[in-house]
């Protein structure tokens, strides 16, 4: 009968050197659970010596070294396949007297080219205050990042044939269910679990906000199906001694839950719908539009510090990127499994409908910047939209504010990270009442400009009571050409400029359509929300080809502006159209003014179509939510929303679509069906 192997819990472990074993990071020693006899019977070697803890007095510390000591993942695959990950955990302090175990697991989860020391957002600052707040702590290097197989260690055999899954379900997310499975097996000496298989915490930047979402959307679950073209299939999440576990709250922070939308947007999701499909609700929406200096950057990052799959193997993320970065036009049997492979394995909003929604999410907070020209406050939103339409209890609030990717800065981040100690504190350890309200807004604000403010309410359309509204019914002609000036070109790009702040000159370029808003007056107002665009749009040319971009600017009394929000749409051939770009909280001063620019481009931010078009808009209707009441002048009660074929009626702006509309009651009767 196998022994025990070396545990934190024991005496010897309680003083300033004590040993710890995650379960299978020591293939020396007899196993201490039966999937350790597998890793066994195949030869695999996971280390030399146990993984030693050091003790900081007010917290514990248990770090791998990436060559010696560390875990295998579990990936579904042969055990020959699996890839070492570099790990460290964070303990309390160990107890005087008493269980050392049973304690809240909180998993945090590196950005794209971070590591587990520098996750991104300045998050490793938590890891401490959390351990000695009574938290034990997960994190690691992702595989095929820095000391878990990445471009430094692929002389290690064991990396051979081992590469970036950008964050598939399969892979990278099914690694922290493997690792905290591991820790919920861990037990004392008195048989004491070293994590609670049922209080476990998920957070992480970017890359990690975005599988935040996807564990918090599984919830109980594991994908196990690698089939790369059918739908994915999941089984109950258990640890590999069989305990059922589950995630019991997640925080993300920038995350994206459509990872085919955030970085090629077609301007297919509204705010007001609750079903937002990346190619729309009947799946024939064109594919988007590169945000092109990011998905560069990105793609070049991860080309140099990770590794990606050779050609010909999945996912192939090099000619995934040539196929992208070549643009229009896109072709279905190139694009299609390329927008497929991401939306399916690779975006929590679409794991919202495994199983037939059976199973609800965990309850989730997500922090987004306003400024995040990546990840905006569109992409939690989409995910809170479609969990509550199919999951009406549903836990899942949001706070915006000033943090989060370029060009938002970091100037909220105690702030924003507060809110996820406190989501933690309630849903992890039942202290305090979670946060007091399902929206939370703090405003943007510039140097000499209006402070933050902050705004509560219990609906994302509870937050703007009143309207700010500019009609143009002759419209006007925007042509492929017409794209930004350059000086604004640079000034809002976030690689070339991250200030949020930043002014240019406001200057006319032929082929663009702008429209003024007058000046606000009094004390001014605060955009608080999605501002809307709604015209009829006739294409000349390929339509599918063709793009709207849209920039919401403030302009000063010197005749500067400023980027408050930008968007950008496919359009369809012809008709009535509608569409949004991102939300923004920002005051406009009284001797300011609004002002849309609508643009045939938006390079270099956004890629620039390779086919030449024009667009013809007439009975422009544009809409910008306001914090302030309505006042019988500029601001007004918010308009019946304008809501396409096929989208579903978000039950919290009802009041606002048009009464009698035979289309919307059937949309809506739809929706409780489903």
């Amino acid at each position: 009968m196998p022994h025990r192997m070396r545990s934190p819990f024991s005496s010897t472990a309680r003083s300033a050197l004590g040993a710890v074993t995650i379960a299978a990071a020591l293939a020396a020693a007899p196993p201490a659970h039966a999937v350790l006899t597998i890793f066994e019977a195949a030869g695999i070697t996971q280390g030399n010596d146990a993984v030693e803890c050091v003790d900081h007095g007010s917290y514990r510390t248990c770090t791998s070294d990436a060559l010696t000591e560390r875990v295998l993942s579990h990936d579904g695959l042969a055990p020959g396949n699996r890839i070492p990950i570099d790990f460290q955990l964070y303990l309390p302090a160990a107890p005087a007297s008493g269980p050392d175990g049973n304690y809240p697991l909180v998993i945090f989860i590196h950005g794209w080219g971070n590591s587990r020391t520098a996750p991104g957002g300045g998050l490793e600052s938590e890891y401490v205050p959390y351990a000695e707040a009574g938290y034990a702590v997960l994190t690691y290097n992702e595989r095929a990042w820095n000391t878990s197989c990445g471009a430094q260690q692929q002389a290690n055999t064991e990396c051979q044939n081992q590469w970036n899954h950008l964050a598939d379900v399969r892979y990278e997310v099914r690694d922290a269910q493997y690792l905290a499975g591991l820790l919920a097996d861990e037990l004392s000496d008195d048989a004491t679990p070293l994590v609670d298989p049922q209080r476990i915490g998920v957070t992480g930047v970017s890359y990690g906000g975005g599988q935040s979402t996807m564990l918090a959307t599984l919830r109980n679950r594991v994908v196990v199906d690698q089939d790369d073209t059918h739908p994915a299939t999941t089984a109950p999440w258990t640890s590999p001694a069989g305990k059922p576990m589950q995630i019991a709250a997640a925080a993300p922070f920038w995350a994206w839950t459509d990872l085919a939308y955030s970085l090629l947007p077609n301007g297919r999701t509204l705010d007001y719908a609750s079903n937002n499909a990346y190619r729309g609700p009947f799946g024939t929406a064109p594919y988007g539009v590169s945000k092109t200096t990011y998905v560069s950057g990105l793609w070049a990052l991860g080309h140099t510090s990770s590794i990606y799959a050779p050609p010909g193997s999945y996912p192939d993320l090099n000619t995934w990127y040539a196929e992208i970065d070549a643009g229009e036009p896109y072709q279905d049997a190139i694009a299609g499994p390329i927008a497929d492979g991401v939306t399916r394995f690779r975006s929590g909003y679409y794991l919202l409908d495994l199983d037939d929604h059976a199973v609800a999410p965990a309850p989730t907070l997500f922090n987004s910047g306003w400024a995040d020209d990546i990840f905006p406050v569109t992409e939690p939103l989409r995910w809170i939209r479609r969990a509550k339409a199919l999951h009406p209890g549903v836990i899942a609030e949001i706070v915006a504010s000033d943090y989060g990717h370029a060009r938002a800065s970091g100037v909220d981040a105690a702030y924003a990270k507060s809110t996820a100690r406190a989501w933690f504190d309630h849903y992890l350890k039942g202290i305090g009442s979670g946060l007091p309200a399902s929206v939370r807004a703090r405003t943007q604000s510039c140097s000499g400009g209006a402070p933050a403010t902050d705004y509560e309410a219990a609906t994302w359309a509870g937050l703007a009571p009143g309207e700010v509204r500019l009609q143009s019914p002759a419209g006007g002609t925007v042509l492929s050409s017409g794209g930004a000036s350059s000086s604004s070109a640079q000034a809002f790009d976030p690689i070339a400029n991250g200030d949020p702040c930043v002014r240019a000159a406001d200057e006319a370029v032929a082929g663009t359509l702008v429209l003024d808003f007058p000046a606000p007056g009094g004390s001014g107002y605060t955009v608080l929300g999605a501002p809307t665009v709604i015209a009829d749009i006739t294409v000349t040319g390929s339509a599918p080809d063709s793009e709207l971009a849209a920039r919401l600017v403030d302009v000063d009394a010197n005749g500067d502006e400023m980027l408050v929000a930008r968007g950008i749409y496919r359009p369809d051939a012809s008709g009535q159209q509608v569409f949004q770009l991102a939300p923004m909280g920002f005051h406009i001063e009284p001797d300011h003014h609004l002002q849309l620019e609508l643009l045939g481009n938006e390079a270099p931010t956004m890629r620039a179509s390779n086919v030449s078009f024009a667009l013809a808009l007439a009975n422009v209707d544009v809409r910008v939510p306001v914090a302030e009441a309505p006042d019988g002048q500029q601001i007004q009660p918010p308009a019946a929303k304008v809501l396409p074929a096929g989208y579903l009626p978000e039950p919290g702006f009802a009041a606002l679509f048009a009464s009698g509309s035979a289309l919307v009651a059937m949309l809506a009767r739809r929706r409780r069906a489903q």
